[in-house]
């Protein structure tokens, strides 16, 4: 669960995330809506055959990353995106990464003051 606290904030911030498809729903995507039907199911079977060699070849986290369905990033804060099959999804993940940035800093600050002020 996610605290309301910083789903507010990142909805004042939306400018600065970025939320789009990747992966088997980008190329589904590509294929709806693209107007050269053969070049669309070209690229989605190249993609289908290359996420099965993929699986083939055992590559378990290239086959994962291919299901990631949406990206969110933050233009500014932290280095991890969300992912997830909805945009909502997805959001709500980058939100949990941000969280838990924040609380490994606030650790981190809380260590550096211990060993600054000594045994």
């Amino acid at each position: 669960m996610v605290p309301a606290s910083v789903m507010e904030r990142l909805k004042t911030e939306g400018r600065a995330i970025t939320i789009y498809p990747v992966g088997l729903l980008a190329d589904l995507s590509r294929f709806v809506h693209e107007a050269d039907r053969v070049a669309a199911r070209r690229h989605l079977r190249a993609s289908l055959h290359r996420e099965w060699e993929r699986i083939k070849a055992r590559k378990w986290r290239e086959a994962k990353n291919y299901l990631n369905g949406y990206l969110a990033e933050h233009d500014t804060l932290g280095t991890r995106c969300g992912t997830g099959w909805t945009r909502g999804r997805a959001l709500r993940d980058l939100a949990r990464h941000l969280i838990e940035l924040e609380s490994l800093k606030e650790i981190e600050r809380v260590f550096s003051e211990l060993r600054a002020s000594g045994p």
